[in-house]
């Protein structure tokens, strides 16, 4: 492997522009010695800065080290871990001279047997902690942490891969960056004879009075004989004994809400043969609230109340002016029932506080048709059709007979502007469009006004020319006295003559008029297959009279409630005067979805007739009838649910279902699914994390409006499997958020209740199960090859056959720091700048010397006399050096001279050069 470096402090190389520096000013002096000694003092800056970096040298490494990771959990059979342990011992034996091994047992937990060492001996495995679990994830931390940093490391474990706590996938991807290889020995699981329980599942939370099934899925890997016993809050309800088949095994069983509270089923199987008697039962939790509250609002007596009371429902009948116009009114309840009601009974505000409801708070809304409900209702157009599954526009889907309709308007003195109120003519604008765009291009529209006289201000026309119709309903004018009876004559005089199918006229006015014949001049319109509508306007209205004109002439009478609700008025109007949208003929519904308003019923019987209406996109259409107009259909409106049920509640067009043995619970299941989780916005869940062998407890608190619920104090308790009980508190961590944990190590069912309260009063109190069930070690699990895989993957491992392979070579490094060696070779480079900077003097001395020593060398017998002439010819030698040194300096101070004079004789000749 060729080696690489790494540094630990690489920022000391911002330091390299001084060595640039260094050059630039070694460039300022020519000569082969200033150049040479230059690039020594570059290179020597160059080392120093390279360590300072800490530079470290990672090289090859004999031998390698290995982890032996083994599985030790329950799901490991006793062959199994005999087949581990020969595995790692024979791997032991092959180990070479330079390698190094240890070994971990894990579960749940890992445990360390042997540490890394050379020819390790190991006599048993052990059992590891916690062995009710597997935490592959876990065992490869500790081993990549045992192995170290340096070196060829390598893990090999030993497992079925059925983890069921932690991440061995992120952890294998942390063994990758560190560079450390995982191999996998894939442990085969084994199959006894065995018989457990799967799994047992209930509905989380149920009404008082609602049957509900608990459900129990029962395994086995062999054919037996099993007894299976269901207990409700450990007395035995009922034992099922049955033959079991290899495979799953479904055994439902069904129970009634009695009452409020905490329910616990529990499911034991005794079978012959089995082998573990700890997977041998399961548990449930089932939270029983109270009877949920409905708001029923009808204006006609309905036997629909008494049904939904005899399904444990309680059930407040209302009027339709006393349904509340604030959302907040309806918080006692869970759902709101409209039956036949016209959304012109309902103010905007009241159908506004409904939209709220439905939408913010998350209740429920079931509108059930009749005659005066739905498109004939006036639901066009308003906050009701927003809400509904269904919308009302039906132009396209049925045969729509030609129309002829005539709007009269009172534009007397009396329909002028009182006060602040808007003028009434002004009204009639909004009246005049509603109407247009409900008709077919070739309809007939016509207008008269009247006050002491009548004009046609729009004589008969077709509706396509809505837009001169329009122009000429903009120029109404209030003023004068009020003289209903001739304009209806003139109303009855065109439509008795006009070939439409449907002929209708309506009035608008105060009804404050001059005396005439109306019950004979209606009673001919009545002859002539003409209906008559009234409509009341304005706080001193004659209602009465009004009221009279309709009922004379077969049509309604409305009193405009605010002064948003005529346009409404004339809409419903003129689809009631379209009589297609009313069907009435047999109709055998039929089932389009398994929804879960029609579970566990049997097909209704056939109905007499609805209110057509188009089901929206994405609505669920459980019944529909023969010309697959909807006559059940569902959906999700915000946080809330509706129903609407096009035909009537069973007096008229539904009498035959009075029959029907599950007629009652069809309007139960239909109001009960539309009932939301929680009606005082306080919505309580419970999971567990098995890593911490502790259960999380989240509450999400709402207001009314649907804003969060800040500033709670929750605190509650916790009943446990074993009676025990304990304390807790929520803390907030978010907005309407309020979040706890409580210790949940044993197996079972847990149940945590609820207060919450804020600075003035209680909020509420809620109830949630929560089951804890046997360690998934116990469920026969088949081994999960694929995790092994991507470990084994990840990391550029493989799967190991034979022990001997455990060892094979491997890739490794270790690290040297090589900063001492850098150091000393900028210590050299230092050294030979400093010589060659100095080398003139240095030259001269050498030479100097060189010399005396050839003289001397040249006269022996001056040697011998200076033998002999003891210390005089020592300093007769010293004066000589002393002449040859001044001579020296002397020769110097010349050639100086002899420079500077050159010097001053090029720069005079440069002048005289200008000058010339």
């Amino acid at each position: 492997m060729t080696p690489t470096v790494a540094f630990t402090h690489p920022a000391a190389f911002l330091l390299l522009p001084l060595v640039l520096l260094a050059v630039l000013l070694g460039r300022r002096r020519s000569g082969w010695r200033w150049r040479a000694t230059t690039a020594l003092r570059a290179a020597m800056l160059g080392l120093l800065i390279a360590a300072l970096s800490g530079p470290l040298l990672r090289a090859p490494l004999a031998g390698i080290g290995v982890v032996f990771a083994v599985d030790r959990s329950l799901s490991i059979t006793a062959e199994g871990q005999r087949a581990e342990a020969a595995f790692v011992r024979e791997a032991l034996s092959r180990m070479r001279r330079d390698d190094r091994a240890g070994v971990i047992a894990f579960a749940g937990r890992p445990l360390l047997r042997v540490p890394v060492e050379a020819h390790p001996a190991i006599e048993d495995l052990g059992r590891p902690l916690d062995p009710d679990a597997t935490d592959i994830g876990a065992a490869l931390g500790l081993a990549q942490r045992m192995l170290g940093e340096a070196g060829a490391r390598r893990i090999v474990l030993l497992s079925d891969g059925a983890e069921n706590r932690g991440d061995a996938a992120a952890a294998a991807r942390v063994a990758r960056a560190a560079g450390v290889v995982v191999d996998a020995v894939p442990i085969a699981a084994g199959r006894p004879e065995e018989v457990l329980v799967d799994a047992v599942t209930a509905p989380q939370e149920v009404r008082a009075g609602e049957a509900y099934e608990i459900r129990a899925v029962v395994r086995s890997t062999v054919p037996a004989e099993a007894a299976v016993t269901l207990s409700r809050n450990s007395e035995p309800v009922e034992t099922r004994r049955l033959r079991l088949a290899p495979g799953q095994t479904a055994i439902p069983f069904s129970d009634l809400a009695r009452q409020e509270g905490a329910v616990r089923y529990r499911v034991d199987v005794a079978a012959s043969p089995d082998t573990m008697s700890e997977n041998n039962h399961g548990d449930a939790i089932v939270v029983v609230r109270g009877r949920p509250r409905v708001l029923f609002v009808t204006a006609s007596p309905t036997r629909l109340p008494a049904w939904l009371r005899g399904q444990e429902l309680r059930v407040d009948v209302r009027l339709p002016e006393e349904v509340p116009a604030e959302a907040t009114g309806f918080v006692p309840y869970g759902s709101l029932v409209l039956n036949d009601v016209p959304a012109l009974d309902l103010t905007q505000a009241q159908q506004e506080a409904i939209r709220a409801f439905v939408g913010t708070a998350g209740g429920g809304l079931v509108a059930i048709g009749g005659g005066h409900s739905y498109g004939v209702g006036g639901y066009a157009g308003t906050p009701l059709e927003e809400i509904l599954p269904v919308t009302m526009d039906v132009r396209q889907t049925v045969a729509v007979p030609t129309v002829a309709i005539v709007l009269v308007i009172d534009t007397s003195g009396s329909m002028d502007t009182f006060g602040t109120e808007i003028a009434k003519e002004e009204l009639a604008k909004e009246i005049a469009s509603s109407v247009i765009d409900l008709l077919g291009a070739h309809d007939q529209i016509g207008v008269i006004t009247f006050d002491q006289e009548y004009r046609w201000l729009v004589p008969p026309t077709e509706a396509r020319n809505r837009s001169r119709v329009l122009e000429q309903i903009a120029r109404l004018k209030a003023g004068g006295g009020t003289v209903m009876a001739p304009p209806l004559r003139a109303a009855r005089e065109y439509l008795r003559a006009t070939p439409a199918k449907i002929r209708h006229a309506i009035v608008l006015s105060d009804g404050l008029t001059d005396p005439g014949d109306f019950p004979g001049i209606v009673a001919a319109m009545t002859r002539d297959k003409i209906t008559l509508s009234s409509v009341a306007i304005g706080r001193d209205a004659d209602t009465e009279f009004m009221r009279n004109l309709a009922r004379w002439g077969g049509g309604r009478a409305y009193i405009a409630k605010d002064l948003y609700s005529v346009p409404k008025i004339f809409t419903a109007e003129a689809l009631m005067a379209v009589r297609a949208f009313i069907v009435e003929e047999p109709a055998v519904p039929a089932r389009l979805g398994a929804g879960p308003t029609l579970a566990g019923l049997t097909l209704p019987p056939a109905l007499r007739g609805y209110v057509a209406a188009v089901a929206k996109p994405s609505a669920d259409v459980a019944l529909a009838s023969p010309r697959r107009d909807p006559l059940l259909a569902t959906w999700r409106y915000g946080l809330g649910r509706t129903v609407a049920f096009t035909s009537d509640d069973g007096l008229r067009w539904t009498a035959p279902w009075a029959s029907w043995p599950d007629v009652a619970r069809f309007w139960s299941q239909a109001i009960r699914w539309t009932l939301p989780e929680d009606t005082a916005g306080l919505h309580l869940a419970a999971a567990m994390d098995a890593s911490a062998s502790e259960a999380r407890a989240v509450l999400d608190a709402r207001r009314p409006g649907g804003a969060p619920w800040d500033g709670l104090d929750v605190s509650g308790e916790v009943a446990g499997p074993s009676g025990g009980r304990r304390s807790i508190v929520l803390e907030q961590t978010a907005p309407g958020r309020y979040e706890g944990t409580w210790p949940a190590p044993r197996p079972g069912t847990y149940t945590l209740t609820l207060a919450a309260r804020d600075a003035r009063r209680g909020v509420a109190a809620r109830t949630v199960g929560l089951v804890v069930p046997y360690s998934a070690e116990y469920r026969l699990a088949d081994g999960n090859l694929a995790l092994l895989s991507r470990v084994v993957e990840t990391t550029g491992g493989a799967f190991l056959n034979r022990p001997e392979e455990a060892f094979r070579p491997g890739r490794g490094t270790g690290e040297r720091e090589a900063w001492p060696a850098l150091t000393g070779a900028a210590l050299g480079l230092w050294l030979a700048e400093i010589t060659l900077r100095r080398l003139p003097a240095l030259g001269q001395r050498l030479i100097a010397f060189a010399g005396a020593a050839a003289h001397w060398a040249g006269r022996p017998e001056a040697a011998s006399r200076t033998t002999r002439a003891g210390p005089d010819a020592s300093y007769d030698a010293a004066d000589r050096w002393a002449v040859d040194e001044a001579r020296f300096a002397e020769e110097e101070a010349l050639r100086a001279a002899s420079m500077e004079q050159a010097a001053r004789l090029f720069i005079a000749r440069l002048r005289g050069t200008k000058r010339s």
